[in-house]
């Protein structure tokens, strides 16, 4: 984003020249991949993963919005921070494969911070957290296959250090 305070790009803009805003929205449509918007149902049907109409994680279309901000708090230092929101993909009655994949979280924070040791190197670190998301089944697990509810719960943190060098 080198410059991007000074030269504002679509869905940005740059009241101060040291701060540029972002904003991002994009729709994901997972319902149309087969593996993973198809439901489980097919499964119960004697349909095997992999084959025509066969089973997926039965994930819905989701809407994705993120914000994020980069301020130059000097000529050394940069610092970011970033917020993102989706629906949840997962439906109450396909939980059960998604223990295998449980995409569920909604919303995510992130934070960051470059620090030019000089003018050859600087060291960059993030910080991401996704706070805990749980999907309660509702019909979930099939009477012949011993009937009951699969919960899928979620949370992530990430933290990332990296040093870069210009030669």
């Amino acid at each position: 984003m080198a410059g991007a305070s000074r030269c504002p790009r679509p869905g940005g803009w740059a009241p101060r020249s040291r701060l540029f805003r972002r904003a991002d929205y994009k729709r994901i449509n997972y319902g149309g991949v087969a593996a993973v918007g198809n439901p489980i149902d097919a499964l119960f049907q004697g349909r095997p993963f992999g084959s025509e109409g066969g089973p997926g994680f039965g994930w819905r279309d989701v809407e994705v919005w993120k914000l994020g901000a980069v301020y130059s708090a000097s000529d050394r230092l940069t610092l970011r921070a970033g917020y993102g929101r989706s629906d949840n993909p997962v439906p109450r009655a396909q939980t059960l494969l998604n223990i295998f994949a449980p995409g569920v979280v909604r919303s995510h924070y992130t934070l960051g911070a470059t620090f030019a040791l000089s003018g050859s190197a600087e060291i960059t670190g993030y910080a991401m957290r996704a706070p805990r998301q749980t999907v309660h089944g509702e019909g979930s697990i099939p009477a012949p296959f011993g009937g009951g509810e699969a919960d899928v719960s979620l949370a992530e943190t990430s933290v990332g250090f990296s040093l870069g060098l210009k030669l």
